[in-house]
């Protein structure tokens, strides 16, 4: 079971401009505050606790900014840093989330399948569970990665309080 319901940056429900973090302007229902949550994922640790639990009718975007890199690479043992995005192509046969790139910011709720953040992501969870970050990574490969991503978590306790439009910005957060 698919444990998310995706909307992409394409999609009307999570675009990057208007509204604030606490919900649309002027909107008349109570319930439509987001609550905001800011972390820091390192690059060298698997599965991160976001201290954020999620469940079924609920809205969730999650922003990303930061550089990482998982390691070197190639004949001249570069070490490549990139954004949320990762590393830049596809590789199903290395990485354990074949969803997702090498070094892409990726989540999962409890112990459900993995998905892909990149730099933005907002969706209605199928699932409920703590929400967990990640480097995607080789298991047991995280030694040699370095760097961070600030990211930013805000949640609508009812998806039909969420703004049409959202802007996030992790970078302006004080992650912890």
């Amino acid at each position: 079971m698919n444990p998310i319901y995706r909307f992409r940056r394409a999609a009307m429900a999570c675009t990057l401009l208007a509204a604030t973090a606490a919900g649309a302007s002027g909107a008349a229902e109570p319930g439509n505050k987001a609550e905001s949550q800011c972390r820091t994922v390192q690059a060298n640790a698997a599965w991160q606790g976001s201290g954020v639990s999620v469940g079924p009718g609920q809205f969730i975007c999650v922003g990303a900014e930061g550089l990482w890199s998982h390691g070197g690479q190639g004949i001249q043992a570069m070490t490549p840093f990139y954004g949320p995005e990762g590393f830049g192509k596809d590789e199903p046969n290395t990485v354990p989330e074949v969803v997702s790139r090498t070094g892409a910011l990726i989540g999962r709720i409890g112990a459900n399948a993995p998905f892909l953040i990149e730099r933005q992501l907002c969706f209605i969870p199928a699932a409920s569970g703590e929400l967990s970050l990640s480097m995607n990574d080789q298991p047991g490969a995280f030694d040699n990665n370095r760097g961070s991503m600030h990211v930013q978590i805000l949640k609508w306790a009812d998806y039909r309080w969420a703004p049409r439009r959202i802007r996030l910005e992790p970078q302006a957060c004080n992650a912890r």
